[in-house]
């Protein structure tokens, strides 16, 4: 799929890497592995990957404990400027280890308290939606995730099937936060309509949420897909302002201190 995606449009595409699924799933799949040997064997499923994305056309061989692969070949050969990249999230010390030896992005999600960034974290994930001002950002919002208690009651059926420690975090504050004051928002995830936060607001306290996060060593901001046209615009209103007020940090660095 990644060869394909790069060749018929010429698209880098971006791969998320998690350890399993629900609890119910794994039983069904007869896998015992633990938390630590999980995270192993997504460790070597990613080399393999690698292996063959970043390879020339000629076959490749990897033998682990999980997988075994001989003289496996790939199909177009990517093209290096299409190679993927990789996120994984997690803080264990496994998933830090992943990310090390994998040289993925550490993904985080974006917390109630918007200024703090975990060590080792490089990329931020979470929802938005902006209009031009507060209050049209959140009748926007409103109207597209409304409270819905047949949502909350799954999302409740849900938890009982998951070993996830990020979800129960987020599940925990979900349950005690309501619409905040700074814009962070966890209806959508309550409700069982969205898996991750949202944030809401006008254009200008979108602009100082991501340039906080892009001056707190922030590279990649990984957003929930827009649902419609004027949420992509909107969306791109607000990241031209974060541009130009980043802009200035650049025009205020001597020319000699930026590398060629």
């Amino acid at each position: 799929m990644i060869s394909s995606l790069a060749y018929i449009y010429e698209k880098k595409v971006f791969l998320n890497l998690v350890t399993g699924t629900s609890l119910s799933q794994h039983a069904a799949l007869c896998d015992p592995l633990d938390h630590d040997e999980k995270y192993d064997r997504l460790y070597e499923f990613t080399k393999i990957v690698q292996a063959l994305t970043e390879g020339s056309a000629a076959p490749i061989s990897f033998q682990g404990e999980h997988y075994q692969v001989e003289e496996l070949p790939l199909h177009p050969p990517i093209p290096e400027h299409l190679l993927p990249g990789y996120y994984v999230a997690g803080h264990s010390e496994k998933a830090q280890w992943v990310k090390l030896e994998t040289g993925a992005v550490g993904m985080h999600m974006l917390g109630g308290e918007l200024d703090y960034i975990p060590e080792g974290v490089s990329g931020i994930h979470f929802g938005l939606i902006t209009r031009e001002i507060e209050d049209a950002a959140w009748d926007a919002a409103e109207a597209r995730y409304p409270e819905d208690a047949r949502g909350k009651y799954v999302l409740e059926k849900s938890m009982k099937n998951t070993d996830s420690v990020w979800k129960k975090r987020l599940k925990f504050a979900a349950d005690t936060e309501d619409k905040s004051d700074n814009g962070y928002w966890l209806a959508p995830f309550r409700s069982f309509q969205a898996d991750c936060p949202y944030f809401v607001g006008g254009h200008e306290r979108v602009k100082n949420l991501i340039v906080s996060l892009v001056r707190r060593g922030i590279e990649n901001i990984i957003l929930e897909v827009p649902e419609t046209d004027e949420d992509f615009a909107e969306v791109a209103k607000a990241y031209a302002l974060a541009e130009a007020e980043l802009a200035k940090d650049f025009e205020a660095i001597p020319s000699e201190a930026i590398a060629p």
